[in-house]
């Protein structure tokens, strides 16, 4: 039972996230989604060992975090 209350409690605190008043939010869903399908392409599409050419995907969910205030 404690296992179903703490689920029924992420569930509602993902649910809080969602009524933001921010930039992020307004943003249609269909355009965050594509951006983020194109960024997940990027980083699978780099090379196995090519760390250093990865550090540059950083500063999206750095800055993207922020902006939505999660």
């Amino acid at each position: 039972m404690a296992d179903i209350r703490s689920k029924l409690g992420e569930l509602y605190s993902l649910e809080q996230l969602s009524t933001g008043h921010t930039i992020i939010h307004r943003i249609h869903p269909r355009a965050k989604l594509a951006v983020t399908m194109v960024y997940l392409f990027c980083i699978v599409s780099s090379g196995r060992y090519a760390l250093l050419s990865l550090i540059p995907f950083l500063f999206y969910p750095a800055i993207m975090l922020p902006l939505a205030e999660i």
